[in-house]
């Protein structure tokens, strides 16, 4: 669905990727070394070491987990919890806070694409 919607369309591809046509609509590649504008209809290929899949059903009240950046790059752990709509959001030690809150419904499964900007 080009034209401005933010949304993430992803298929597994098995060999490079030379371009993508969505609809009869030539969709342009994505500036190296850039992020994707949610504004803009660009496409990038990720690979592997630059991204982590989180999918499955949520079967407990909430679920979280913590991704320490690269030593090269620094800073504090990210920290991404999935719960239930009713479910308090979990406490974490010294006053860490999450980055990423997703409500899960009952009746929906998780599937999240977490891409990084720099190599682990």
């Amino acid at each position: 669905m080009p034209g401005g919607n933010n949304f993430v369309f992803s298929v597994p591809a098995v060999s490079p990727v030379e371009s993508v046509e969505i609809d009869g609509k030539k969709i342009p590649k994505a500036p190296a070394g850039k992020p994707l504008e949610p504004s803009k209809d660009t496409w990038q290929e990720i690979k592997k070491p630059n991204y982590l899949t989180v999918s499955g059903p949520l079967k407990a009240p909430h679920a979280s987990m913590s991704v320490q950046p690269a030593p090269k790059v620094g800073g504090d752990p990210l920290i991404f919890v999935y719960k239930k709509p009713n479910a308090p959001t979990p406490t974490f030690p010294n006053a860490v806070k999450p980055q990423y809150v997703q409500e899960v419904p009952e009746n929906e499964e998780i599937n999240h694409d977490i891409v990084f900007t720099t190599k682990p």
